[in-house]
């Protein structure tokens, strides 16, 4: 969960078992607009347990102390189009988009 306010960006991550229906870790953080120095996606293929492969996106926010979160997506499906693979904008997508957009105004 990301929290937009006037002076810092708010996160909540959590880890949840979906099997067991328990969390198995949480964590917030603050990180001030002015310190955070990257914001970003990447793809990747990863093999889950059971042998499959799947395709994740994961954002990225790194702060200048070094300190950095990282949120992996594993809802994501590639589409096909004309024949070529394309990956989707998804709601993760949308809310990094719009941090994006808050971190241009607040750093400009």
């Amino acid at each position: 969960v990301f929290h937009l306010t006037d002076k810092y960006l708010g996160t909540y991550i959590t880890h949840l078992n979906f099997l067991h229906g328990k969390t198995v870790k949480e964590s917030t953080d603050e990180f001030f607009y002015k310190d955070i120095v990257k914001v970003g996606t990447t793809q990747e293929e990863v093999t889950l347990k059971n042998g499959q492969k799947t395709n994740v996106e994961s954002f990225v926010l790194k702060v200048s102390s070094g300190d950095s979160i990282s949120v992996r997506d594993y809802t994501i499906k590639l589409e096909e189009k004309k024949g070529t693979k394309v990956i989707p904008t998804t709601p993760m997508e949308k809310h990094i988009q719009a941090i994006r957009t808050m971190l241009r105004e607040k750093k400009t």
